[in-house]
């Protein structure tokens, strides 16, 4: 109002949010498998907390399915 143009409509933004958050879960689960990975890979089997592994594995597989 203050400049004299229009107000811009962000009325759509909801809408697009709620369709890009599927995506957005897929990448960051991957992303998030894909360095715990490499940890439950090649650290020394003491060093890994079976806590935070059992608890990746389940969010991750609630994630995608």
């Amino acid at each position: 109002m203050l400049t004299g143009l229009d107000p811009t409509d962000y009325s759509k933004i909801a809408d697009e949010n709620k369709k890009f958050s599927p995506f957005f879960n897929l990448w960051t689960t991957v992303d998030n498998w894909k360095r715990s990975n490499k940890s439950w890979l090649h650290d020394p089997f003491e060093d890994l907390n079976a806590q935070k592994l059992e608890e990746t594995v389940d969010t991750s597989n609630k994630t995608i399915a």
